[in-house]
């Protein structure tokens, strides 16, 4: 079940990091971590939803999979290398857990919008 939707911002050429704590409970909420041992977790930066071509894989880890600990990670050559017209470009990715039996499900889906940068 997905459990949130965000929004988040960040500039071409810079670390883009996104971190969060899955849990189980009334309200998937941290209070119950869920263990992440053996899990897989995959994140695809795309432009839009429908769109088959994706702008770029997020590295995904769990530092402490029984805390339910996320992170996922664009470097700094793959932001720059997104190519837009404009100041900025609105991107979506969401983030999916496959546990040890193949289940899939997706927990949260970030809408991105991603700016040229102004310093050069």
């Amino acid at each position: 079940d997905l459990i949130d939707i965000r929004d988040d911002c960040f500039t071409t050429g810079d670390d883009y990091e996104f971190n969060m704590r899955y849990g189980y409970g009334p309200d998937k909420s941290i209070e119950t971590p869920f263990n992440l041992t053996g899990c897989t977790i995959k994140a695809q930066l795309r432009d839009e939803v429908i769109n088959n071509t994706i702008a770029a894989t997020f590295t995904c880890t769990s530092p402490n999979p029984t805390d339910g600990q996320i992170s996922c990670v664009l470097t700094s050559v793959q932001t720059a290398s997104l190519v837009f017209r404009g100041a900025f470009k609105n991107y979506v990715f969401d983030v999916e857990i496959i546990d040890i039996d193949g289940k899939v499900e997706t927990i949260i889906q970030v809408n991105l919008v991603v700016r040229k940068g102004v310093t050069r």
